[in-house]
C-alpha cells in the first residue's frame, strides 16, 4: 500500500500601510499559488497524475483602511496607539 503525503500551505497577510503596488504584488502572488495548486489538483483527480509536490493552499488577507468619523463629531473621537477609535470624555 502506497501512502501519499500532501502538504498544506497557509498564507496570511495583513495589509495596512502598503502602497497600491505592494498590494497588487501580494495579490498576484496569491493568485499564482492558487492557480498552480488548482492545476495540480485537477491533474491528480482527473488525469491520475501522481504529483510528489502536491500541496493544498489556503490564504487569508486582511486589509485595514482608515475610517472617517466626520458624521460623529470628530472632535469627540480619536485613534489611540493601537489604532482603536475611542471617545474622548
Amino acid at each position: 500500500m502506497e501512502i501519499i503525503l500532501s502538504f498544506r500551505i497557509f498564507a496570511c497577510a495583513t495589509m495596512w500601510h502598503e502602497t497600491k503596488s505592494e498590494m497588487m504584488e501580494m495579490l498576484k502572488s496569491l493568485f499564482r499559488m492558487d492557480e498552480d495548486q488548482s492545476a495540480r489538483r485537477v491533474a491528480q483527480k482527473y488525469l491520475k497524475v501522481v504529483d510528489a509536490d502536491y500541496y493544498e493552499f489556503e490564504s487569508e488577507s486582511f486589509v485595514f483602511v482608515k475610517v472617517q468619523f466626520s458624521f460623529l463629531q470628530p472632535e469627540k473621537y480619536h485613534a489611540n496607539s493601537k489604532n482603536k477609535v475611542t471617545r474622548t470624555p
